[in-house]
């Protein structure tokens, strides 16, 4: 929870909204537009620039500048169309190189500048943007929209023509405009290619308990996903931290109590690893758990829980597991269930992501209205960041001396191996798969920021964020105590 407070901060979503492309807008842009007359453009390329360029109608024009291609971009009728490319290997760059290399870097990592009467967005490998006084012109790179076959199926068009490719051939580009043009009414056509934009609820919510059956499912699609993979590294569950400071006398009957029941849910637990059936018990284990859960995250005691059950939540959490896709969240290499970002975890108070699978890292969403938010994603991108800062941390052996103010023994600090593993991985993708409509929406980081990688001013500029977050946590802590203390007197 603290990192979803973190990012809710205005100073974050400003910096978040500034620095970093946000592709969920560039898909829903694609789909908003998907039902206009499609223009396709081909563009020949000369050591990484634009040297001709051609729509689907025989519209063509030679270029040497890039006035050339503002003239021929801003025509009044592509202003009523879908205006797509097809660049595979990043060549809706070569467009923008006819620009300065201040204006280029400019365009890369801000995103955009103004250019004479023009203001120009660039968004690698999607889309392009010339707003002028009066109107806008939008240009998109179909290339990572498709899925794996049809960008297949695209190559082969295009490297396969009628008309062989000659380099000084313009007839061959017209004609690719053409099959451009013809791909993207055939992408555009397919509605399934936009469902992120089509979601239905597919689960609804038997009852109004959310925030529990969000959790029991957690707990739920956790086990599925142990079962399932053979290569699963996994942390111990929060509901151990129930445990946590019962260590009096006068704990000692709750501390039992707990353990009690943990053993009986253990043993469900065990059994499930072994058949790999989901039963009854199975699921009311997990809504124990989250039970158990709230001793740690809210502060309530075992005899103020109420473990009762309503049958209809176990109706609902049947339907969520049962709904999985098969082989959905199946690993190839290495799958980590709750990884956690070592040090930098601590900076907002104790952060762990839900799962990380092959390079890409997944939150779970249990939500009747499944939309991939702006909230979502600034979520996402700070579990990058703490992961890169947990990285910064572990490769050169940083204590922030400013955790020792949260806890002394942070001198003494041993960071578990899983979490060792995860900081030495790459983080390529980041999703979440929305468990009420059966869908993982994944994105490319690559897609968000230039080459996947933060720069430093970025990366310091984080962690100079939650240096002030902590502090003012502490002091916030400080301040209550001081107050509690006056009371008491």
């Amino acid at each position: 929870m603290s990192l979803t407070h973190f990012v809710k901060q205005e100073q974050i979503k400003e910096f978040f909204a500034s620095e970093f492309c946000d592709p969920i807008k560039i898909d829903k842009k694609l789909y908003k537009f998907s039902n206009r007359k499609i223009m396709g453009f081909s563009i020949l390329v000369n050591d990484g620039k634009v040297e001709y360029i051609c729509d689907s109608d025989g519209r063509e024009k030679s270029i040497s500048a890039f006035e050339d291609l503002i003239e021929f971009l801003t025509n009044y009728k592509y202003l009523s169309h879908l205006c797509c490319f097809y660049c595979s290997n990043s060549d809706f760059i070569s467009i923008i190189n006819h620009l300065s290399k201040k204006e280029i870097n400019h365009l890369l990592k801000k995103h955009e500048i103004d250019y004479y009467k023009y203001k120009l967005q660039f968004y690698p490998n999607k889309q392009l943007i010339i707003r002028k006084p009066k109107n806008i012109h939008y240009f998109f790179n179909l290339h990572p929209f498709f899925r794996e076959e049809l960008k297949v199926a695209m190559g082969s068009s295009l490297d396969y023509d009628i008309i062989r490719k000659n380099q000084n051939d313009t007839e061959y580009y017209k004609k690719q405009a053409v099959l451009v043009k013809k791909i993207a009414e055939y992408y555009t056509d397919e509605k399934s290619n936009f469902p992120q934009f089509n979601l239905k609820v597919t689960n609804e919510p038997q009852t109004d308990n959310y925030f529990e059956i969000g959790t029991a499912f957690d707990y739920l699609l956790r086990f599925k996903i142990e079962a399932e993979n053979e290569n699963v590294i996994t942390q111990p569950w929060v509901a151990y931290n129930s445990l946590y400071d019962l260590n009096s006398e006068e704990d000692l009957k709750e501390k039992e109590r707990i353990e009690k029941r943990l053993a009986k849910v253990e043993k469900v637990y065990r059994s499930f690893l072994k058949k790999k059936i989901v039963t009854e018990k199975l699921i009311k284990c997990s809504l124990d758990l989250t039970k158990l859960d709230s001793i740690y995250r809210a502060g309530y005691t075992y005899e103020e829980l109420d473990f009762k059950i309503d049958s209809k939540d176990i109706e609902d959490l049947d339907n969520l597991i049962s709904g999985v896709p098969e082989g959905l969240l199946k690993d190839n290499r290495i799958c980590i269930l709750n990884p956690t970002f070592g040090l930098a975890s601590y900076l907002i108070r104790g952060a762990d992501a839900d799962l990380y699978i092959d390079n890409t890292l997944i939150d779970i969403k249990t939500t009747k209205n499944p939309d991939f938010s702006k909230s979502h994603f600034y979520q996402l991108l700070g579990y990058v960041l703490l992961h890169n800062l947990g990285q910064k941390y572990m490769k050169n052996c940083i204590k922030p001396e400013i955790l020792s103010f949260f806890n002394e023994n942070f001198g003494s600090y041993d960071m578990p191996e899983s979490t060792k593993i995860f900081l030495n991985e790459t983080i390529e993708r980041i999703g979440i798969y929305f468990s009420r409509s059966n869908y993982l929406y994944t994105l490319e980081l690559k897609d968000i920021v230039n080459e996947g990688k933060f720069s430093d001013e970025v990366m310091n500029w984080f962690e100079n964020e939650c240096y002030e977050y902590l502090q003012a946590q502490l002091m916030n802590e400080a301040i209550d105590l001081f107050d509690l203390l006056e009371e008491l007197e």
